[in-house]
């Protein structure tokens, strides 16, 4: 179309240009006008139609809704780095926890959480059921939580703060600085600040009930919550009050078939605690005045009552080192050997700890009399080399179960595993992978602009927490004491005002 208006115009543009020459040339008059040439040139030129601008009645504004991302955000304006995260990112997840959507992010280690479940020493400076958040992996106790720039309640001596007394449903945003911040906050903030941004000016009613599960079942999160907030003494003042439950289940590993096959790979580490749940002989050489001890009772001869209550290395060599398994007999101990109790003869003693035969990398050949002597039931033998014990092991006396465990639970799951190198590892099924949690939660913001320089502030908090954690290992069975084992459950409650 371009191309088309300038061919039709060149004509008319080539007249314009003779004519002027003929005016200039031809005509007698000394002197033309511009006046004259530029009516001749405005004769020639082509008309344009000018379409006139309608004039439209402006229209009143009702209401301006604002979409960018740069609102109430510290990121940009900033001297420190600082991460916003925004209400949008809680109100997407089901989970109850904050820590949970914090710990996604790269900066954050995650510390105590849902998945803390074997913690059951409760100390002045351990909460149990806490969950915490850890900056840069330095520690809880290494960052600075605030709620609304100010301090919150620390839960123990060690300051740390307890995201579950956080209301999720206020929480408008967290802004998250991890440099430069204990030049400001001091000590506290070496890891960084965490500062809970709470909704301020809410106006209205919501209320907020969520459910979620996960793929495979189990861990069910259940969490309603409520909030009211009015704007008073025209729009100076604010009050919201507001209301949570939220519960969740727990999970065994058992639960999850990943794990399961985990446990069951002879390459991977065991699961149970320290020794093992099957009835062992303590054979420690503690010098106790204890007299004969659980070997005698079993038949096999010790040392002298008061020295020492080692086996002796003799017997040990007959019952265990007898080359099956490529075993071999271990030395006779002497005053120079570390298990040596006091006054032992300088002459090798076989009442002392004995010395194993090593390979070249290190593996002992031999079973000595101070390993832990292991009850097979109900047969009543003896067999060595559960749970990494000392010395060779002797897996092939060990009668069983390997499915399923010596009280009957956990049948058709690897409840004890052979390992390549002879020793057996035992799994602990009573493992949770995610505790289970009941939080009750009430709290209350309000302000009031006195003048437009002093403002009055208040909030109050309360939250109970009831949370479970599992010691997740059946009792030793120690010198003939024998149990099934029970997790034990400690319930925690946190009240904060």
């Amino acid at each position: 179309m371009k191309a088309a208006s300038v061919l039709r115009l060149r004509p008319r543009v080539q007249s314009l240009s003779r004519a002027i020459t003929e005016v200039l040339r031809g005509t007698p008059v000394l002197a033309v006008s511009s006046g004259a040439i530029l009516g001749a040139a405005f004769a020639l030129a082509p008309a344009h139609r000018v379409a006139a601008q309608q004039q439209q009645a402006p229209q009143a504004l009702e209401e301006i809704t604002v979409t960018g991302s740069r609102i109430q955000r510290q990121d940009f304006t900033a001297n420190s780095p600082i991460t916003t995260i925004d209400e949008t990112s809680f109100q997407n997840t089901s989970t109850i926890g904050v820590e949970k959507v914090l710990n996604e992010l790269p900066q954050f280690v995650p510390a105590l959480s849902q998945f803390t479940t074997t913690d059951v020493q409760q100390t002045a400076n351990n909460t149990i059921g806490a969950r915490t958040l850890s900056l840069r992996g330095l520690g809880a106790n290494r960052n600075l939580v605030l709620i609304d720039g100010k301090r919150a309640m620390p839960i123990n001596p060690t300051m740390v703060i307890d995201t579950n007394t956080i209301p999720r449903s206020a929480i408008a945003r967290v802004e998250v600085i991890t440099g430069g911040a204990s030049a400001v906050y001091g000590a506290d903030a070496v890891g960084g600040v965490v500062n809970f941004i709470l909704k301020d000016d809410f106006e209205g009613a919501s209320v907020d009930v969520r459910y979620g599960d996960t793929e495979h079942g189990g861990n069910t999160q259940v969490s309603f919550s409520t909030l009211l907030g009015a704007n008073v003494a025209e729009g100076k003042g604010n009050v919201m009050l507001g209301l949570e439950r939220s519960t969740q289940t727990k999970v065994l590993q058992q639960e999850r078939d990943w794990r399961v096959a985990d446990m069951a790979n002879p390459a991977t580490p065991a699961t149970a605690f320290g020794w093992g749940s099957d009835t062992w002989v303590s054979s420690d050489g503690t010098n106790s005045l204890i007299g004969p001890n659980a070997l005698n009772a079993l038949g096999v001869a010790i040392g002298v009552t008061g020295i020492d209550d080692f086996p002796d290395q003799n017997v040990v060599n007959a019952m265990f080192n007898n080359g099956v398994q490529g075993s071999q007999n271990c030395a006779i101990g002497s005053a120079g050997s570390i298990f040596a109790p006091p006054n032992t003869p300088p002459t090798p003693y076989a009442y002392t700890g004995g010395l194993c035969p090593q390979s070249a990398n290190g593996t002992y050949l031999g079973v000595p009399n101070t390993a832990r002597f292991l009850l097979n039931r109900p047969s009543g033998t003896l067999y060595t080399g559960l749970m990494n014990n000392q010395g060779a092991s002797r897996s092939d006396l060990y009668q069983g179960p390997y499915s399923g465990d010596q009280y009957g639970n956990f049948a058709g799951l690897p409840f004890r595993v052979e390992q390549p190198d002879g020793q057996i590892k035992e799994n602990n099924f009573w493992q949770w992978a995610s505790g289970p949690l009941e939080r009750l939660s009430a709290f209350g913001k309000g302000h009031f602009d006195v003048s437009d320089r002093l403002r009055v502030t208040g909030s109050a908090s309360y939250t109970r927490t009831k949370a479970e954690t599992s010691r997740d290992v059946p009792k030793a069975c120690v010198i003939f004491s024998t149990g099934a084992g029970r997790p034990s459950r400690v319930p925690t409650a946190i009240v904060s005002v």
